[in-house]
């Protein structure tokens, strides 16, 4: 079996699955350690306005993230790195990477083994979400509906569009095309088959999987 550090990117829209998929690989690759684009917002440089960026062109590496490539090349080399949120984080055989644009932004090129891609329908990707935050129980309900409301307004005002452009860069970058709408077992079993094609264990089979992927998606 390999030694080095093996990296498996992971993409998709918001609520294609990415969280639900890193938590069951997590559970089944032997020793794993995991980085989220989400988690390095805070220290990144990003569009603050999306339908400028759209009309300018809606280049992808418009969305830098130097913190999350540099702790991402040294936890490949074997080094022991800083989340943005201040935790220790020790490299491990297999590095798991929440990536929604997959191997479309220079940052990252060269950095992920294995991309795979969360091929999730829109609407059901959206649904997922509005769920997502209905469930959370972290604002009172009225603060919950306000954020549905705000979300959903964004959607149909530039967030649609600014999804389906990362959504198609990320696709065509992507080593591995899942179906999202299908079960989790189903995604383990393909991402499986590729790991020992090249050179790793097969993953257990799955006894347990996450209750469901429509509300817990990420």
């Amino acid at each position: 079996m390999p030694t080095e550090i093996f990296c498996i990117g992971i993409s998709g829209t918001s609520g294609s699955g990415k969280s639900t998929l890193l938590r069951e690989l997590s559970a089944r690759l032997p020793e794993t350690v995991s980085l989220a684009f989400d988690d390095y917002i805070s220290v990144s440089n990003v569009p603050a306005d999306i339908v400028g960026w759209l009309d300018a062109g809606a280049d992808l590496n418009a969305f830098q993230t130097p913190q999350l490539a540099t702790n991402l090349a040294a936890l490949r080399a074997g080094k022991k790195v800083h989340s943005p949120q201040g935790q220790m984080i020790s490299p491990a055989p297999f590095l798991l990477v929440e990536e929604p644009f997959g191997r479309a932004r220079r940052e990252l090129q060269g950095l992920l083994d294995l991309v795979v891609f969360l091929d999730t329908p829109m609407d059901i990707a959206l649904a997922r979400r509005v769920i997502r935050t209905l469930e959370s129980g972290s604002r009172e309900a009225t603060d919950q509906l306000r954020h549905v409301v705000t979300d959903l307004k964004a959607f149909l005002q530039a967030g649609r569009r600014a999804y389906q452009v990362a959504v198609d860069e990320a696709r065509r970058t992507s080593d591995i095309v899942l179906d999202g709408t299908l079960p989790p077992q189903s995604w383990i079993e393909t991402v499986s088959l590729e790991l020992q094609r090249r050179g790793h264990s097969a993953l257990p089979a799955a006894q347990d999987f996450s209750e469901t992927v429509f509300t817990h998606s990420k």
